[in-house]
């Protein structure tokens, strides 16, 4: 997303969208708040009803998450260890607290 950001704040394209992301997986979702975070005009898609991606077909109680990670508005993210319901919440609770602020 970096490589997006920088080139769409060097080239001021009259295109509806600077970036359409595809799949609100993890890495949909990660892309999405770069994007927001940016100031840019993008369109995030996803294929089922709800986010999670390819997480949403793993088993009940799968672990899906075991390390850390640095989110783009969001902030660092210190769960070691999620479920694939609670991981999925939380995404949830983000996208609405990231749409309405």
């Amino acid at each position: 997303m970096s490589h997006i950001i920088k080139r769409c704040k060097n080239n001021k394209s009259k295109a509806e969208y600077d970036v359409i992301i595809v799949g609100a997986g993890p890495a949909g979702i990660s892309g999405t708040l770069a994007a927001k975070q940016a100031g840019l005009r993008y369109l995030t898609i996803e294929q089922e009803e709800t986010l999670g991606g390819s997480a949403l077909h793993y088993p009940r109680n799968k672990i899906v998450m075991t390390a850390p990670m640095d989110l783009p508005i969001i902030g660092k993210v210190s769960v070691r260890e999620i479920s694939k319901k609670a991981l999925i919440e939380l995404w949830t609770a983000w996208s609405k607290k990231v749409a309405s602020g």
